[in-house]
């Protein structure tokens, strides 16, 4: 973490650990968000956030937590992620304050966040920001309502429900779905409408997303990483950030048009599509307000303060169909009236800076005053206790559990000085393992087999084929004390 932030000065990185009073700290959660990532994002992408927390596939299990941006361009910008040992409302509490206090007070930037619903981030939500905009991601809406009701109208029903851009449309969908099922109905009436319809939406953020997709797609990029121990898969994040900005920062770097390629491609759709709509002026003093007619749909479009009926244009920020048909009529350019966040100015902006490389582990400054057990994990709590319990009771001895409970009202010493009679006893038999290790080797050397008698000395004396499960009791009994500490009044 210090190369990381010689490397990188202005990164946030938080790091909590478990106190443990007669042993060094557990580690618990950690989290980063580097500089570039925080001014790139708050200086060039629009103010919509996506959360999601995902599976991480090591040892040691635990979740990673991410805070994904959109570029002008459309394209994800990762802003801070962290490691969790468990999706809790307190660990999204915890990621939250950490992320309010990079990006700057939600209520002046006006920031709007789209997650998956997870276990214990509304109400973490609720407790940071708690008047946030916050939406939900329609897909996992969607899912959830097709495990009660399989019929493919009433699954076209809720999408009809979602992308609807004004609240009249909204609800003639809706009544639509009562008609058809009344219980999914009031299902999808008891959701806040703010939470998961266009029709409901804030269009501050000039983002008209109803899915997480890009949580999803940055999950996806890191697949690969998310398998491999903790400090490596942080590292192979960090890289992979990396090199995603300097490729969108190298991608765009002879391109001269003002608005961002993927804007402008959705613009022409609509250019296209003004062709078939009529304008008509209103005759205001200022000469921008249009009645736009395709029989038998009329919308009201106001070029002054870029509105139009359909709603499209303040949620996203780009002139709709009805606006272009407008401005052509009064000799404009409708890509000259995007939001400025969807122009190549804010993209170039957002990857302004770069991450810096970090030196290998090899080049890094030795610490040694600062001592970490790995977490505790799931694998050694359930499958490694089990295992010495079903040995303890065929030796006709009280399985391991029975004993701390007994020893909850002895001393700890008793606890500590077994750990210590079980770690000199894996050393002992590690350092006898080395001499035979040696002694086989020089034997194969001068090409001399080892006897019977030292076969069978070798054995007894050494049982090595213990070692490994002495390790794992060895970690067992440390698993135990800590449980005993953290219950200890």
């Amino acid at each position: 973490m210090k190369q990381l932030l010689l490397s990188n000065p202005g990164t946030t990185i938080d790091l909590d650990v478990t106190e443990m009073p007669d042993s060094v700290p557990l580690f618990r959660r950690l989290y980063i968000c580097f500089e570039a990532c925080r001014k790139g994002f708050v200086l060039g992408c629009r103010p919509f956030i996506g959360l999601d927390g995902t599976f991480l596939k090591g040892f040691y299990d635990g979740q990673l937590l991410t805070a994904i941006g959109q570029d002008a361009n459309n394209q994800i910008f990762p802003i801070a992620y962290a490691v969790v040992d468990s999706e809790t409302k307190d660990n999204w509490k915890w990621f939250l304050e950490n992320l309010h206090a990079d990006l700057g007070n939600y209520r002046v930037h006006g920031w709007n966040f789209i997650s998956d619903q997870q276990k214990g981030l509304i109400p973490a939500m609720k407790e940071v920001m708690h008047d946030v905009h916050h939406r939900f991601c329609a897909m996992h809406i969607w899912s959830n309502f097709t495990k009660r009701w399989k019929d493919k109208q009433l699954k076209g029903a809720v999408w009809e429900c979602c992308k609807s851009t004004t609240v009249q449309q909204f609800d003639v969908a809706m009544m639509r779905l009562k008609e058809v099922n009344e219980a999914a109905w009031e299902y999808l009436n008891r959701l806040d409408p703010k939470s998961w319809t266009k029709a409901h939406f804030s269009d501050w953020s000039k983002v008209d997303n109803v899915t997480n997709n890009n949580c999803e797609t940055f999950n996806g990029k890191i697949l690969k990483y998310r398998g491999k121990p903790t400090i490596t898969m942080l590292e192979e994040v960090r890289t992979y950030i990396m090199r995603f900005m300097a490729r969108n920062k190298k991608s765009f770097s002879g391109y001269i048009g003002r608005v961002a390629p993927r804007q402008l491609s959705r613009l022409e759709r609509e250019k296209e599509e003004s062709s078939k709509w009529t304008p008509t002026l209103a005759g205001d003093d200022d000469m921008n307000i249009y009645e736009v007619e395709k029989h038998p749909t009329k919308v009201t479009v106001d070029l002054g303060n870029q509105e139009c009926t359909c709603r499209f244009w303040q949620l996203t920020g780009l002139p709709c169909r009805h606006a272009c048909a407008a401005l052509a009529h009064r000799g404009r350019r409708p890509e000259e009236q995007i939001h400025n966040w969807l122009g190549m100015q804010a993209y170039n902006t957002a990857y302004r800076q770069n991450i810096n490389p970090v030196p290998s582990k090899e080049f890094w400054e030795k610490v040694t005053d600062i001592l970490f057990f790995h977490p505790i994990t799931k694998e050694e709590l359930v499958d490694l206790r089990k295992r010495e319990e079903r040995k303890e009771m065929s030796r006709g001895l009280t399985p391991i559990r029975t004993r701390l409970k007994e020893n909850m009202g002895r001393p700890y010493a008793i606890i500590v000085a077994r750990l210590a009679i079980i770690a000199n006893l894996v050393r002992e038999r590690r350092m006898t393992l080395m001499m035979w290790q040696q002694l086989l080797q020089k034997r194969r050397k001068d090409k001399q087999p080892m006897n019977q008698v030292e076969r069978t000395k070798l054995h007894q004396s050494t049982k090595w084929r213990q070692l490994p499960y002495l390790l794992k009791t060895l970690r067992v009994w440390h698993l135990d004390l800590t449980r005993l500490c953290l219950l200890r009044p």
